[in-house]
C-alpha cells in the first residue's frame, strides 16, 4: 500500500472544498420538471434540464436553460453559478455582448437590485426591450417566489454591466438600426405623412399607411368635373393624396329644378315625385275632355285641368298650352283660326292661379278636312319665359277620330276604347268618358 504524501492530502482538500461549493451552488441532479414548469417536448434533444430545480420550485440557471433551449433548439452545455454563464458561454462558442435584445438570455455578475442573486449572480430570458436600454424579462429564483414570473430589468443601472448571451444561430444580437421605440415620420403624395417604429429588435418596422387631414377643415370648394348635383365637391385627403370629393352622389331624377342622376339634363322623363324644393315651373296634369270625334272640318270644344305645383304662380296670359308640332316647326293639326292664340298655342292662362290652385284652358278644336283616321297631337305648358315645364306631369294628349258614323239607334254603341296620356279613356259612342286617377 502507498503511503499518502503531502500532495494527496492537499489534493483531497481541494477536492472537498469544491464538492461544498457545488453543494451550496444548487441542488445536485438534473431536473425534468421545476416548479409549474417541465422539458415536455423539448426540441434540444436533451431530456432534462442540465440544471437543478430548488426547492421551492424555481431556479433562475434551470429557467434560462429551459428557454434557450425552447428558443433556440440548443441544449446548453454548461450550469455553473449563474455569474459565470456568461464566460461559460463564450468559452463553448456562444456570442456573448452588452447590447440587450429580445430573445437572449441575460447574465448578472453580482448582487445589484434589480438583478439580484447574491454572490451567485443572476440569469434570465429577454422578452422585449425598451429605448433607454431596460428590458422586460422573466424568471426563476431559488427564494422568494415560486414558478416563472415576469419583471423588468433597469440593466444600465447595474455593475457590473449585465452581459447577454445570444442566439448561436444569428451569430449575436441584431446590428441596430434605431433605438427601440424610436418613431419616425415622412411626407407621402401630396398632404399625407405616415410613420414607422423601430422594434425590440433594433430594427425598423414597415412603413404605415399614407393619410392627412383635409385642406382648410375640408372646406375648401372644387369641381369634380361630373355633372349635376354631382359637380360640387371639397377638397379632401384621402391616403394622402388630394382628391375633388363630390358632396352629393347621383340618385333618382326628381321634380325639383336640379340634375338628380348627373346625366346633364334636369327633371328629364317628367318624373311623377316632387323633390323638397319645387321648381318654379311645374304642373300636374288634373282633368280633360275633348270630342272623341269629329268629322273632316268639324268643331267642337276641349278643355284641360292643370294644378300649379310649382313656386311662382301663374299670371293670367303668361302660362300657355302649346302644341308639341310646334317642335318641328309645324302648325298644330286641330287649330282654329280665329279661335287661338297663335297657330299652335290654343289657350293661356285665363286668370292668375297660385301655388296649389287649378287652371283651367278652354279652346276649340277642328278636324282637319283631309284628314284621314284618327289626329293624335301632345299639348304641353309653358311657362312665362316661353320654355316647356318638365314635370310632374305637364303634358296631355288629345286624340280624335275622324269620320265617325253615330251607331243605330238599337245597337249598343261600339267602344273605341284607348287610354291617352294623362289616365283619360275615350268611348266612341258621341260622348267624352274621363277617368281620373287611373
Amino acid at each position: 500500500m502507498r503511503r499518502a504524501t503531502r500532495g494527496d492530502c492537499v489534493a483531497a482538500a481541494v477536492a472537498c472544498v469544491l464538492f461544498v461549493l457545488f453543494l451550496r451552488a444548487a441542488p445536485a441532479g438534473a431536473e425534468f420538471y421545476c416548479g409549474d414548469q417541465s422539458m415536455a417536448g423539448n426540441p434540444c434533444g436533451a431530456g432534462d434540464n442540465r440544471c437543478p430545480c430548488c426547492s421551492n420550485g424555481g431556479n433562475c440557471t434551470w429557467w434560462a436553460w429551459h428557454e434557450a433551449c425552447y428558443g433556440w433548439g440548443n441544449a446548453l452545455p454548461f450550469c455553473p453559478d449563474a455569474h459565470n454563464w456568461d464566460d461559460y458561454a463564450a468559452g463553448s462558442g456562444y456570442p456573448v455582448g452588452g447590447n440587450p435584445c429580445a430573445g437572449a438570455v441575460f447574465c448578472c455578475e453580482s448582487y445589484a437590485r434589480p438583478c439580484t442573486g447574491g454572490e451567485w449572480g443572476h440569469v434570465g430570458w429577454v422578452t422585449n426591450v425598451f429605448a433607454d436600454g431596460s428590458v422586460d424579462i422573466t424568471e426563476m429564483g431559488c427564494r422568494g417566489w415560486y414558478g416563472v414570473r415576469g419583471n423588468h430589468l433597469h440593466a444600465p443601472a447595474v455593475s457590473p454591466p449585465v452581459h447577454y448571451i445570444y442566439n448561436p444561430r444569428t451569430g449575436g444580437c441584431p446590428s441596430c438600426e434605431c433605438t427601440p421605440g424610436q418613431v419616425e415620420t415622412r411626407g407621402c403624395c401630396d398632404c399625407g405623412t405616415q410613420t414607422r417604429s423601430c422594434g425590440s429588435n433594433c430594427m425598423w418596422g414597415g412603413w404605415g399607411g399614407c393619410g392627412g387631414p383635409d385642406p382648410d377643415g375640408g372646406n375648401r370648394a372644387c369641381d369634380t368635373g361630373e355633372k349635376g348635383v354631382c359637380a360640387d365637391g371639397r377638397v379632401r385627403c384621402v391616403g394622402g393624396c388630394l382628391r375633388c370629393v363630390r358632396l352629393v352622389d347621383p340618385s333618382d331624377e326628381l321634380c325639383d329644378a336640379r340634375d338628380n342622376d348627373c346625366d346633364g339634363e334636369e327633371d328629364e322623363e317628367s318624373p311623377a315625385r316632387m323633390g323638397e324644393t319645387p321648381p318654379a315651373w311645374a304642373a300636374r296634369l288634373q282633368d280633360y275632355s275633348f270630342p272623341p270625334s269629329l268629322a273632316p272640318g268639324e268643331k267642337g270644344r276641349a278643355w284641360v285641368e292643370f294644378a300649379n305645383v310649382g313656386q311662382s304662380a301663374w299670371k293670367t296670359g303668361e302660362v300657355a298650352l302649346v302644341s308639341e308640332k310646334t317642335a318641328a316647326g309645324e302648325r298644330s293639326a286641330l287649330f282654329v283660326e280665329g279661335a287661338w292664340r297663335a297657330w299652335n298655342t290654343p289657350a293661356v292662362t285665363a286668370q292668375d292661379t297660385p301655388t296649389g290652385g287649378l287652371a283651367r284652358f278652354e279652346f276649340e278644336v277642328m278636324a282637319p278636312k283631309d284628314a284621314e283616321g284618327a289626329v293624335v297631337e301632345g299639348f304641353r305648358l309653358h311657362g312665362p319665359d316661353g320654355a316647356a315645364m318638365k314635370c310632374p306631369a305637364v303634358r296631355v294628349e288629345l286624340r280624335i277620330a275622324g269620320d265617325y258614323a253615330p251607331a243605330d239607334a238599337d245597337e249598343e254603341p261600339a267602344a273605341e276604347a284607348f287610354v291617352p296620356a294623362g289616365g283619360v279613356m275615350t268611348v266612341g259612342n258621341g260622348c267624352g268618358c274621363v277617368l281620373v286617377g287611373g
